[in-house]
C-alpha cells in the first residue's frame, strides 16, 4: 500500500482531535445528567475506526505481529499501569470503600474498571483489536481479489460472524463497537474500489443518507413516540442503537477525511493533540466522572468545566511525561 500523503495525515489528526473532544463532552454532559452524552459518545467509534483505518495501511502477518504489536502494547498499556497505581492511592487515602484488592486485580487484568474509570473499558477493547488485526490482514488478502460487490458481501459476513462471537461471549465485549475497528480496517480498500468504479461519491452521499434516517428513526422511537419496548424488542432496538452510532462514527469520519486538507497551519495543534490525546483521555475521568470530579466545584458551569479541561490536559501531559521517562526500563 500507498504511504499516506500530508493531506491525509493532517485530515486524520483533525477526525482525532474531534473524537477526543467529543468524548470529553460526553463525559461532561453524563455527569450533568444530559441525555446528550448518549450521542457525543460517538467519540469512541471514531477512533476505533481510525485505529482500524491506520492499521490497514501496514502489513501485519502472523510472523511479524508480535514484534510490530509489542512496542504498540507498550505505549498503551504502561500508561494504564501507571494511572491505575495513582487512581489506586487516590481511592486508598480518600475513598477506601471504592478500592478493593479484588477490584484493583481486575482493574490489573483489564477485566474491569475502578468507580468512575469507566471509560477505560476502551484499554482491552483495543488490545483485542490489535490480537486480530493480523486474521483481518489474512481475510482481506483473500478478498481483496475480487469485485466491490463479492468483498463487500464478504466483508459483512465476517461482521456477521463477529457479531455472533461476541454474543457468545457477550459478558465484555459488544460486537457494535469492536465491528468499528473492523471497519476502519477495509474501509480504505473498498472505498479505492469504489472509486476506481466511479462510484465513491455516491457511496459516501448514500452512508450519510442512511445514517440520517437511522439517527432520526432512532430519536424517534427513543424520544418522541412514547412506546415502551420489552423483551425482543428491546434487545433488537439496542442493536439498533449501537449499529447505528457505528453509521454515525463512520459517517463523521468520511466526512471530516473528506473536506479537512491543505490546512497546515494548524499542524502545530494537530501534532500536539496526536501526541497528548490518548493520555488527557486517560485522566480526564478524575476531573470529569470520579468522586473527585470538578464539575460541582462552583455555582458556574462555564468555569467548572474550564478548570475540568485544563486539569485534564496538564494531568495529560504529566503522565505523558513520566511514561516516557518509565519506558526506558520497560522493554
Amino acid at each position: 500500500m500507498n504511504s499516506p500523503n500530508v493531506d491525509r495525515e493532517v485530515s486524520i489528526s483533525a477526525v482525532r482531535l474531534v473524537a477526543m473532544s467529543f468524548i470529553i463532552t460526553c463525559h461532561i454532559f453524563q455527569t450533568y445528567g444530559s441525555e446528550l452524552c448518549n450521542w457525543f459518545n460517538v467519540g469512541v467509534q471514531i477512533f476505533l475506526i481510525i485505529s482500524g483505518y491506520l492499521y490497514s495501511k501496514k502489513q501485519i502477518d502472523f510472523a511479524s505481529a508480535f514484534d510490530v504489536f509489542r512496542r504498540q502494547i507498550k505505549k498503551i498499556m504502561l500508561p494504564y499501569y501507571i494511572w491505575l497505581c495513582v487512581i489506586s492511592i487516590i481511592y486508598a487515602l480518600l475513598y477506601p470503600s471504592l478500592l478493593s484488592v479484588f477490584s484493583f486485580i481486575k482493574a490489573l487484568l483489564c477485566c474491569d474498571v475502578l468507580v468512575g474509570q469507566g471509560h477505560l473499558w476502551f484499554v482491552p477493547y483495543i488490545l483485542f483489536c490489535y490480537i486480530i488485526t493480523p486474521y483481518l490482514q489474512y481475510v482481506r488478502n483473500k478478498i481483496y481479489k475480487y469485485e466491490i460487490i463479492k468483498s463487500t458481501s464478504l466483508l459483512f459476513l465476517f461482521l456477521l460472524s463477529i457479531f455472533i462471537l461476541c454474543r457468545l461471549y457477550r459478558c465484555y465485549f459488544a460486537p457494535e463497537i469492536f465491528s468499528c475497528y473492523i471497519v476502519g480496517y477495509f474501509y480504505r480498500d473498498i472505498s479505492q474500489k469504489l472509486s476506481e468504479k466511479g462510484v465513491g461519491v455516491l457511496a459516501i452521499s448514500s452512508i450519510i443518507a442512511i445514517t440520517v434516517i437511522l439517527c432520526i428513526s432512532r430519536m424517534y422511537i427513543q424520544y418522541f413516540s412514547g412506546l415502551v419496548l420489552s423483551g425482543v424488542c428491546a434487545s433488537a432496538f439496542f442493536y439498533f442503537k449501537g449499529y447505528s452510532h457505528l453509521l454515525l462514527g463512520l459517517s463523521i469520519f468520511v466526512i471530516l477525511i473528506s473536506i479537512v486538507k491543505e490546512h497546515n497551519r494548524y499542524s502545530f495543534i494537530l501534532s500536539l493533540s496526536d501526541k497528548y490525546s490518548y493520555y488527557i483521555y486517560m485522566v480526564h475521568g478524575l476531573f470529569i466522572l470520579s468522586p473527585l470530579n470538578l464539575l460541582h466545584l462552583t455555582n458556574y458551569y462555564s468555569i467548572n468545566i474550564l478548570l475540568s479541561i485544563i486539569c485534564s490536559v496538564l494531568c495529560g501531559i504529566l503522565l505523558a511525561k513520566v511514561t516516557a521517562r518509565l519506558s526506558s526500563y520497560v522493554r
